[in-house]
């Protein structure tokens, strides 16, 4: 069931078996597998509730209506873009479909140094296996493989790099190129198609625009939840007569309403908001977090990317925006992935001063791109001010702003053996290179991490899991060491970061989540 907002009155209380934060990648998993298994369940989410007939495929409109602060959310000292979804699906809505597992040797030392248990690649198969089955993943095609990954994929082969194609959850894709926008033809198979309404058919309550602000628990020592409050927002739609510079979460052209207060009681909460939202409600609620630790060792995962100008038209926007991968360096700590981006982005990524900004954009068509993504380490921290606003304390170390010119470097090796003209980093101004000689401007030009626009789409490592509760916020299946009816399962439970792409860590991580769960349910749900 999807409960309608709109009909919700303030004072709304509710309650169930369990209480989910976050509908995307984790939250999504744990909702179909635990209504299934018999337990009622409520589902919060911030977002609202859309189906492809939403999505318009304008940047003007999309990016307010799925992204968590209209896309702009950014590092405390502005250097690094971070992209994360708002709506029922998660990340999932918005995402490339970008299926890897998570690699055997980030397992290996996740049991290593931080003793989470039965988390090798042997133990997670049957989740791996599960999740990929129900969102029917499958290696792209080459038919499907558009003009700007096949350049990536041309000079990935003549300099002799190991590569892949990537693995997606698409069925019957009509490569419109607009996978960051939400899905028009409903080809994603993600937690908003797949999950959520399999878990509401089952039973489940689905709450969207309803923002939960407040964790009450009480208790000595290992304490427990009694519940969860918070607002019930507006519709997060972008009226179609206004302009996006007078968009105002939570309001409309009728101005603000009242807000409507909410209180959701259950017998077990799973906190599955991502590696930002998880740790600023923990921090907010000041739960969870008698080790100081939630928050610390946030991962970004920076993405540096480069453009390679074409004589020929390409017109990379169209098709899968993401086909092709290079894991030639992974042991360098970055790997290379083919993307392009809608004109605003591509704009604000390209513009610099002292370059003429109108020319570049004149040749969009003519571009390829592709963007180096770092396997940084736990250099940051999510924290709130005093409003409770979330801030992310990041600074790029050096190792990692090193790796990400070394590959930016190799993006630009590769699009030359291509036959691209000239190559362009999103330095500001721009740096560009007219032949694969000069490459090594990439690493003789002083950088810094604000020289150049980086993105991230991959916060993780915020709420850590570890067996010993000095060190993580979470135990080896996603409980919490503090609170013992309260679970966290989203990416903020990654002990590290994984170098690769992590909705299919997120999801098998919730199935072996859920599958706890029910195994113990009886213990959990009937604790005094």
């Amino acid at each position: 069931m999807y409960l309608d907002p709109q009909t919700v009155r303030d004072g709304f209380i509710d309650s169930a078996d369990v209480c989910l934060i976050g509908s995307g990648a984790g939250g999504s998993v744990l909702a179909k597998n635990l209504v299934e298994a018999g337990l009622s369940v409520i589902v919060l989410e911030e977002g609202g509730n859309f189906s492809s007939k939403d999505f318009n495929q304008r940047e003007a409109d999309m990016m307010p209506m799925l992204y968590q602060e209209a896309g702009g959310r950014a590092t405390k000292d502005l250097s690094i873009t971070v992209l994360h979804a708002k709506c029922v699906g998660g990340t999932t809505v918005v995402n490339n479909c970008i299926c890897f597992r998570t690699p055997e040797d980030v397992l290996g030392h996740w049991h290593r140094e931080f003793g989470v248990n039965q988390i090798d690649a042997r133990s997670l198969e049957p989740h791996f296996e599960r999740v990929e089955k129900a969102m029917s993943v499958s290696p792209i095609q080459d038919y499907e493989i558009n003009d700007n990954n096949r350049k990536l994929l041309r000079g990935a082969e003549k300099l002799g790099w190991r590569h892949g194609v990537i693995h997606h959850n698409r069925v019957n894709c009509s490569q419109c190129g607009c996978c960051m926008l939400g899905c028009p033809f409903d080809a994603k198979r993600n937690s908003m198609t797949v999950w959520i309404p399999q878990a509401s058919a089952l039973g489940a309550r689905i709450y969207p625009q309803f923002r939960v602000e407040r964790i009450r628990a009480a208790g000595m020592g290992r304490g427990r939840v009694s519940s969860v409050t918070g607002t019930v927002v507006e519709n997060p739609r972008l009226p179609q007569s206004m302009s996006p510079s007078v968009y105002l979460e939570g309001s409309d052209a009728r101005g603000v309403e009242p807000p409507r207060r909410f209180t959701i009681h259950a017998k077990l909460f799973i906190l599955a908001g991502g590696a930002v939202n998880s740790p600023q409600l923990l921090l907010n609620s000041r739960v969870a977090n008698s080790n100081g630790q939630v928050g610390k060792n946030l991962a970004l995962h920076p993405l540096f990317a480069a453009f390679g100008l074409f004589e020929e038209e390409l017109k990379s926007y169209r098709g899968i925006p993401q086909s092709i991968y290079v894991d030639q360096f992974r042991d360098e700590g970055f790997v290379l992935e083919g993307i392009f981006a809608h004109p605003t982005v591509a704009a604000a990524s390209m513009a610099s001063f002292g370059v003429n900004h109108q020319s570049l954009m004149r040749q969009y068509s003519h571009y390829a791109a592709a963007y180096t993504q770092v396997k940084d380490g736990s250099n940051g921290q999510v924290t709130v001010d005093r409003w409770g606003h979330v801030v992310l304390d990041y600074k790029i170390s050096d190792n990692d702003l090193q790796a990400g010119l070394k590959g930016l470097g190799r993006i630009a090796e590769a699009f030359f053996a291509a036959g691209a003209k000239s190559v362009m980093t999103t330095h500001n101004p721009s740096l560009i290179l007219q032949n694969a000689d000069e490459v090594k401007k990439i690493l003789n030009t002083p950088t810094r991490g604000n020289d150049l626009a980086l993105f991230s789409a991959h916060p993780q490592g915020s709420c850590r899991m570890a067996a010993d509760p000095a060190r993580g916020v979470v135990d080896s299946f996603c409980r919490s060491h503090d609170l013992q009816n309260l679970f966290i399962c989203d990416a903020s439970v990654f002990p590290t970061s994984i170098g690769v792409n992590p909705m299919i860590t997120i999801m098998a991580l919730a199935d072996r989540c859920a599958a706890y769960i029910i195994e113990n349910k009886q213990k959990l749900l009937n604790a005094p």
